[in-house]
């Protein structure tokens, strides 16, 4: 099922999304719904190589796929907020060219 959210522009532009925080609503920004996100995939992504590999592996630096229509500003914004935890971005590919890429380095689809 989809939920709708509340959404609403900041003082200085942004778009902000209400979202609850243990229970209570809050205001946050994109780009802090984002690095929320991040930090979680983080989290999940270093316990799996933790079980895999029987060793704590830390995720510093990935490559993002990003839809092709995303602009330079948007790619930017996304780079921003995994920074915010920690992650640093190395590049941004289109979704299509990090399919091709899989594939020729994996030969899987």
């Amino acid at each position: 099922a989809f939920t709708t959210a509340n959404c609403r522009e900041s003082r200085d532009g942004c778009t902000e999304v209400e979202v609850l925080v243990k229970e209570q609503p809050e205001w946050l920004t994109v780009e802090q719904v984002l690095a929320a996100l991040f930090g979680r995939l983080r989290t999940v992504v270093e316990y799996a190589s933790e079980q895999e590999l029987k060793a704590y592996q830390p995720i510093p630096d990935v490559v993002m796929s990003v839809p092709c229509y995303f602009t330079e500003s948007q790619r930017l914004r996304l780079r921003q907020a995994a920074s915010v935890v920690g992650v640093n971005v190395l590049a941004t590919l289109n979704d299509a060219t990090a399919a091709a890429l899989d594939y020729a380095i994996l030969g899987t689809g």
